[in-house]
């Protein structure tokens, strides 16, 4: 159980700043440009948030064993049935999430902020770190917790994608329990994913995450 929360805990962590490295560029590509190909980008960010997660995991897994690539990177990294194959299941769902939240973050910024530091000088870069990022500061930690709580909860991805030995996450740990006929343990961890959701969900709001969804 213990090992449980740890790995959980560690795994969503991961795939939260990951989610944040890769996410912020990308949600700020689609809210200040139009460059080709950005219309493609858009429409997988949704499809990975409406496509059912465990064809997100089937998909991980054609990709990693089937594909040259994909077989390459398994190899030399190690994702199926490993803690990294957690972390990237993980990330293939909640980054999307991520990207939508702070996508709308970076649409309440008016551009015209930007455009009075470039004019007096300042370069791209600058105006980036030093307008806009400050200004989007709450809706951008809203998308990070929001994405956190989305990986910690995933469970159809992992299972297919990390298995059973190493991929005890507590949704799987949950679904072993309750499989294994031990219900009151099923119970016990998924009232804490409960109140870790919960926890999360409150912290969201209090950032002003609904501005960005409803």
């Amino acid at each position: 159980m213990i090992e449980s929360v740890r790995l959980s805990v560690t795994t969503a962590t991961v795939t939260a700043l990951l989610a944040a490295l890769l996410g912020i560029p990308t949600a700020y590509a689609l809210s200040r440009f139009r460059f080709p190909g950005a219309v493609v980008v858009d429409t997988v960010v949704d499809l990975l948030i409406v496509i059912p997660p465990l064809i997100v995991g089937l998909t991980l897994v054609a990709v990693f064993g089937q594909t040259e690539t994909g077989k390459w990177l398994n190899d030399t990294i190690g994702f199926l049935y490993t803690p990294q194959g957690i972390v990237v299941a993980q990330f293939a769902v909640a980054s999307a999430l991520a990207v939508r939240v702070f996508k709308a973050a970076f649409d309440q910024v008016n551009p015209r902020f930007e455009q009075v530091a470039r004019s007096l000088g300042a370069s791209p870069l600058y105006a980036f770190f030093r307008i806009t990022l400050p200004l989007a500061k709450n809706g951008l930690l809203a998308g990070l917790v929001l994405a956190w709580a989305r990986a910690i909860g995933e469970f159809a991805p992992v299972l297919v994608v990390a298995g059973t030995d190493v991929g005890k996450v507590l949704p799987v740990q949950a679904f072993l329990n309750m499989s294994a006929g031990n219900v009151e343990l099923a119970f016990v961890v998924t009232t804490l994913m409960m109140l870790i959701s919960a926890t999360a969900l409150l912290t969201f709001k209090r950032l002003g995450g609904q501005v960005y969804i409803w």
